[in-house]
């Protein structure tokens, strides 16, 4: 019995012992996309952030979903000189997909309020099996930017990565890959790369 009992207890000091963390893949046939919204934080004019995004060449329906990235200025952040950075991760099936349109929202307890683009844009992304891809920090400005956009994408990888690897450290960091956007249909959307 008192064999058993040391036996049980060498068993648990040694699981408890190491810090080893177990991998999570993507489900087969799936793939994940990562990157950062940073907020520059002047008066706040909207309360959520977001940006929609549907399969590529995909006409939606009026009830056809469409996904999208979204924040609002009370989750857990980062403070970053005068600025709040969120970080995402979305996983999702293989294949191609693109931003359309950004959602601004307002809500003020008796009221909401939601802003859109006027026309939609198109920005593609792909979606890999068996990789993560890091598609960019989306800076968004509230009175605009000095070109009079709303939103800025850009290439923050080699700041971004340690913040997302430390806050996701169960993701298989060393399929991640930078595929930050560059390029799409803008429309007049007040959207830009930089």
């Amino acid at each position: 019995m008192k064999k058993t009992i040391w036996i049980l207890i060498f068993m648990i000091a040694m699981s408890c012992g190491g810090e080893k963390i177990m991998i999570r893949n993507a489900a087969p046939g799936n793939g994940y996309i990562i990157g950062t919204f940073t907020l520059i934080d002047e008066k706040p004019r909207y309360n959520g952030y977001g940006l929609l995004y549907k399969p590529e060449d995909k006409k939606l329906g009026f009830f056809d979903d469409s996904f999208g990235i979204s924040i609002s200025r009370g989750l857990p952040h980062q403070k970053v000189e005068n600025k709040r950075v969120y970080l995402f991760i979305k996983e999702h099936k293989v294949g191609d997909y693109e931003f359309f349109n950004y959602i601004l929202s307002t809500n003020l307890g008796y009221s909401q309020k939601s802003i859109k683009s006027k026309k939609e844009f198109s920005i593609p992304f792909k979606v890999q099996e068996d990789s993560i891809n890091y598609i960019g920090d989306f800076t968004f400005y509230p009175n605009g930017n000095e070109n009079g956009n709303l939103f800025v994408i850009q290439d923050k990888f080699e700041q971004d990565l340690p913040k997302l690897k430390e806050k996701y450290p169960r993701k298989n960091w060393k399929i991640v890959q930078n595929k930050t956007l560059n390029k799409g249909v803008l429309n007049e959307s007040l959207v830009e790369f930089k």
